[in-house]
């Protein structure tokens, strides 16, 4: 697993800067920079929306990551092998995974 922190605010997912969910997919097969790249587990909070698990915190920092950034020096056949990974936003108020970017992402 790899040990993920997630400045995403704006993600339902997102307790406390760790990820609530057990496997997250980053997207970005012909990406060359990390602003190529975007998670797509990313689920806008709406109103009051907080993740399933916020009041038992069950967040971890260890979450396995499927990597579809081809040309990313952690993709090994889809899993990612970095030990620590961020995924970012590149605006505020981040509304669509599209807006969102593994910051850990290296070319090839």
């Amino acid at each position: 697993m790899n040990k993920l922190s997630c400045s995403v605010k704006d993600c339902v997912n997102n307790a406390s800067g760790l990820c609530s969910l057990e496997k997250i997919i980053v997207e970005g097969p012909s990406a060359v920079k990390c602003e190529g790249t975007s998670c797509v587990s990313f689920v806008a909070k709406r109103g009051g929306a907080q993740n399933s698990c916020a009041k038992g915190n069950c967040a971890s920092e260890e979450t396995n990551i499927v990597c579809k950034a081809e040309h990313c020096v952690y993709n090994a056949n889809t899993k990612c092998t970095a030990s620590k990974v961020n995924v970012g936003c590149v605006c505020s108020g981040v509304c669509v995974s599209s807006e969102t970017e593994c910051e850990t992402f290296k070319a090839k």
